[in-house]
């Protein structure tokens, strides 16, 4: 075919060609002559963006200058061939002879695709001798310290999310600082190009499809984790079982952590945003269910319902515009959907269906006459919108292609190769500290307390660096209060005088290595000798343990929970007296997978007479060499007065687990006193048994 006009060119360039023929983009990808005007109109366009920023550095609007300075918009790439896709990652990949490469004991077999946040390949586990799929961040990011900490640690938050219409995370590493992920891999194609070949589907259809999605961001919204980029792309279909997946947390956020996504960007995908993602409100769960609102008017129209001749015009109509209603684009449409979907497509969050549980159950019923009535109106202050929309345009172009990006970074990190470098960096009381310890000598380091502060240690690359503390108290060598703390790559140990652990210090009541109040601490691929003392203790605070090995003589960890909290521990290794010391939990959540214990007692709970409510303990994939799998201790009164009274007696937890590795192990209850509760009987643990009765 011959080449495109230069009109053409520029539309492309700006997305705003609404169909474009496949020998059109085919044609593009070989002619040399097009690419070549292409990059010369992208140019134009990086200093139409310069003119644009230094307008707002003039202008007096302090909110125009501060979206101007941290927008950027994610944008699909142009289809490349299997090897230009990922040629920046060679330096990253190990040669093969048999496959495209290795990552770890990943052998890679072809390229997927590539997004916004990296490139996805097929591959197989040489571990454990299945298929998956590995996703590895672009090394472009590399230059915003920020990208790798926000790839890792929201993939981990994917992580913590099981359920069947959400694609599971096996793991989560870096290759020389190179974040890399890999996950369940699915047999089939993605509803986008599912809707590429048939545009609209039926009615059926689209609600399995609708059912399956929203009972997985059930899931995820019930681990706090929001997806925010819920478009046809990231579900994939199964092609034998016809199962739902949704895929690419990528952009996920937990709502109950500091985020490493800038406040004030622009993430996503222009026709699924919901209006509070544009105009930067606060956004919660329900942006995800406005997402799915627009997912599902695209199945039954044919199309998006916020389609714009150009990036602008679409974000626009999100903000300001309400699509035709379903029912009047195709009467067959029952209005019941139609209203559905129009619930959902309200402007303010808080109009909106409050839940997807709540989806999931109009879906199965296809019943509406519960929901709230959204009365249609201009929404207030979108006019926002409107003053930076040149803007997303020149912003949204360069993206495309990579020339510039115009988001905030962070400093990069202090290195320090000595003790005392690290001791004085770490007793600063900046809000936040990141540090890299580059020395193969051990660092020795006194106490340190961390207070309202965002703390990183992480180790140099390929290297596991030591960490021992000098304590002469029995003081906490680390303690953190209401502040996050990220650890990756570190060895710790405890040089500690005679006195520092004396009476107290082999005791579960003395001060422990790591201490957690109303915080937050992630640790990945690091090690804990505490010696005789505990090794870390959560006191209403979260917890996330990847590839993390505790040794002490006394218990590993000590978890006080409450509702908003979680401990998730995950490929990892403990090997103490009692593993994992539970104290009087009424609520909140631990998850434990592939991991192994070598301990008296797996998990003690502590007695709490005054609730009804409990503890819920995921476990999966896990061995357990253990005396006792789990103890429940601090028994009182009330509980041998319901005993002598033959009446079931429901535990402090929920138990929910499968696949695990349990040989003959009781479920024990003691007294204060620590003797066993005589008219209790010691019996084997069975599946996901969580009642205790007396002797027949």
């Amino acid at each position: 075919m011959d080449c495109p006009s230069r009109a053409e060119l520029q539309a492309l360039c700006l997305r705003a060609a609404d169909c474009l023929e496949p020998s059109f983009i085919a044609h593009i990808e070989e002619c040399s002559s097009c690419q070549a005007s292409m990059e010369e109109f992208v140019g134009v366009l990086s200093a139409s963006a310069k003119a644009l920023r230094e307008m707002a550095e003039g202008s007096d609007s302090q909110d125009l200058k501060h979206r101007m300075a941290k927008l950027k918009i994610q944008r699909p790439t142009r289809k490349q061939d299997n090897v230009r896709q990922f040629e920046d990652l060679q330096p990253w990949i190990d040669s093969s002879d048999s496959c495209l490469g290795r990552v770890g004991h990943y052998e890679l077999l072809r390229c997927i695709g590539r997004g916004g946040m990296g490139v996805v390949f097929e591959a197989h586990d040489q571990q454990l001798e299945r298929k998956v799929a590995v996703k590895m961040m672009s090394p472009a990011l590399l230059v915003d310290p920020s990208s790798s900490q926000r790839f890792l640690r929201e993939a981990r938050a994917a992580a913590s999310i099981n359920h069947p219409s959400v694609v599971s995370i096996y793991a989560v590493s870096q290759i020389r600082d190179l974040p890399y992920l890999a996950m369940e891999f699915v047999d089939g194609e993605s509803l986008e190009s599912q809707l590429s070949e048939t545009p609209a589907l039926d009615l059926e259809s689209t609600i399995d499809i609708a059912v399956q999605l929203a009972e997985g961001l059930a899931a995820a919204h019930e681990q706090d984790v929001i997806h925010r980029d819920v478009k046809p792309a990231n579900v994939l279909i199964h092609k034998e079982s016809g199962v739902v997946k949704l895929t690419d947390f990528g952009l996920a956020h937990s709502s109950s952590q500091h985020s490493l996504t800038q406040t004030g960007t622009l993430l996503g995908t222009p026709e699924y945003l919901a209006p509070e993602q544009i105009n930067d409100d606060p956004v919660d769960h329900r942006c995800d269910l406005f997402s799915l609102g627009s997912l599902i008017y695209h199945m039954l129209a044919g199309k998006p319902p916020f389609i714009g001749h150009s990036v602008v015009a679409t974000l626009n109509q999100v903000a300001s515009s309400e699509p035709v209603p379903l029912d009047q684009i195709d009467p067959s449409v029952p209005s019941w959907i139609s209203k559905l979907v129009q619930q959902l497509h309200a402007k303010e969050p808080q109009d909106r269906i409050s839940s997807a549980r709540s989806v999931v159950a109009v879906l199965r019923s296809r019943d509406t006459s519960d929901l709230p009535v959204t009365f249609i109106q201009p929404r207030i202050g979108s006019h926002r919108f409107l003053w930076i929309g040149a803007a997303i345009a020149a912003f949204a172009c360069v993206g495309i292609f990579g020339i510039e990006d115009s988001g905030i970074h962070d400093d990069a990190p202090f290195e320090a190769d000595n003790s005392e470098q690290l001791m004085e960096y770490l007793s600063r009381d900046d809000e936040h500290l990141y540090v890299r310890v580059v020395s193969d000598e051990p660092y020795l380091l006194g106490p340190l307390a961390f207070e309202g502060q965002y703390v990183q240690i992480v180790a140099g690359e390929d290297m596991r660096a030591t960490i021992i503390f000098q304590l002469d108290s029995a003081a906490p060598a680390i303690r953190c209060n209401d502040s996050r703390i990220e650890i990756e790559g570190v060895r710790f140990q405890c040089d500690s005088s005679p006195s520092a652990i004396s009476d107290q210090g082999d005791s579960p009541s003395g001060q422990p290595f790591i201490s957690c109040e109303l915080a937050e601490l992630l640790m990945h691929n690091c090690e804990v000798q505490a010696s005789s003392r505990p090794c870390i203790d959560l006191l209403g605070s979260d917890g996330e343990l990847s590839g993390v090995l505790l040794k002490t003589e006394s218990h590993a960890i000590a978890y006080e929970p409450d509702s908003s909290t979680d401990l998730t521990i995950s490929s990892s290794s403990i090997t103490a007296k009692a593993g994992i010391e539970l104290i009087e939990p009424t609520s909140g959540r631990l998850s434990i997978e592939n991991s192994a214990f070598e301990s008296d007692v797996a998990i003690e709970v502590g007695f709490h007479a005054e609730t009804s409510s409990r503890i819920s303990i995921d476990a999966n994939y896990n061995q357990f060499k253990c005396a006792t799998l789990i103890s429940v201790v601090d028994v009182e009164l009330p509980l041998f007065e319901q005993l002598q009274k033959r009446i079931p007696y429901w535990l402090p937890f929920e138990w929910q687990g499968s696949n695990n590795e349990i040989p003959r192990i009781a479920l024990e209850s003691f007294s204060d006193q620590g003797e066993p509760v005589d008219t209790i009987r010691r019996e084997e643990w069975v599946g996901t048994r969580a009642e205790l009765t007396t002797p027949d």
